[in-house]
């Protein structure tokens, strides 16, 4: 019995690993963003118990080979001396493997945290469609109290009373750390730092948009944009200057260039630097003629011009 502890001991920790994966939210915020720490943390206990467990069986082998010597001296039974035999036995297996077990433990653990992005690089794809159906399916009453303008709810979730019983509903920011590794679960990122730019938390939305990743060119220059608005409140001006140009050279989309374009003007016209202002108020009106920002740019560019 005790050899099969023993010898299942890192499968044990391999099921202490799945149930913190799978679990973050009962965890620190900061060990919810990284598994690094939940990798090292297993590990080090891991190694520690198996040290423990090596200073026992020394100690067991200690004790065994006295019981053994005392055993035979009061002629033990036969009975006696096999269940001695199964303990020094298994002592011995712990005493000459523990380097080995250390070592499985700490990829045994490695790969139960990192196993998607393990697999992925031999070409296994977790987030399938039917994965990012239920993610999406969750988010949807984050996305109404969005709608509504309930940056608050949407963020860190919402619950409703149906027929007495509480329904919990997980906001983007719980979304997000559950499904990081999915796209449904990165798109809430954007989602968090919309919400946190409009509750004032601006290096929390900077946090979300660092962590935002994507190919795609509209969405890489909104969060490059929203970088720029978090910027612009926080008065970095010459920073949310350069943010807003670098959305606009990233994307394709007239209305998401002139929209950048604006608020660079806006930005020299607060810095009384209307000649510049003037310049992009023009430029918007010839190259975007199509666009919500067109539409009032003559307004604009006679307020400028009156200067």
């Amino acid at each position: 019995m005790k050899k099969n502890i023993i010898q299942n001991y890192p499968i044990i920790l391999a099921a202490i690993a799945v149930y913190i994966n799978y679990n973050y939210e009962l965890f620190p915020e900061i060990l919810q963003e990284n598994k690094l720490p939940f990798a090292l943390i297993i590990f080090g206990l891991a190694v520690y118990a198996t040290f423990l467990l090596r200073k026992k069986v020394n100690n067991t082998l200690k004790d065994s080979e006295k019981k053994q010597t005392i055993e035979k001296k009061e002629n033990s039974s036969e009975t006696m001396e096999n269940v001695q035999d199964n303990v020094n036995k298994t002592a011995v297996y712990i005493e000459n493997n523990w380097k080995r077990l250390v070592v499985y433990l700490g990829i045994i653990v490695v790969f139960t945290l990192y196993y998607k992005t393990i697999l992925s690089f031999v070409g296994f794809n977790f987030s399938d469609e039917n994965q990012e159906n239920v993610i999406s399916a969750e988010m949807f009453m984050a996305e109404k109290n969005f709608a509504l303008k309930n940056y608050d709810k949407a963020l860190n979730g919402d619950s409703t009373i149906i027929d007495s019983i509480v329904y919990y509903h997980d906001g983007f920011k719980d979304i997000s750390i559950k499904n990081a590794e999915t796209q449904t679960g990165n798109l809430a990122l954007l989602y968090s730092a919309i919400c946190e730019l409009n509750l004032n938390k601006y290096d929390d939305a900077l946090i979300s948009l660092n962590k935002f990743k994507t190919d795609d060119k509209l969405f890489n220059s909104l969060s490059i944009g929203l970088k720029g608005d978090v910027n612009h409140e926080l008065d970095n001006l010459d920073i949310a200057l350069n943010l807003y140009q670098e959305a606009v050279n990233t994307s394709d989309n007239p209305t998401v260039k002139s929209r950048y374009l604006m608020k660079q003007a806006f930005i020299h016209e607060s810095q009384n630097d209307f000649s510049k202002a003037l310049e992009i108020y023009q430029n918007i009106k010839e190259k975007y003629p199509n666009t919500l920002e067109s539409s009032t740019i003559d307004k604009y560019i006679s307020n400028v011009n009156n200067r």
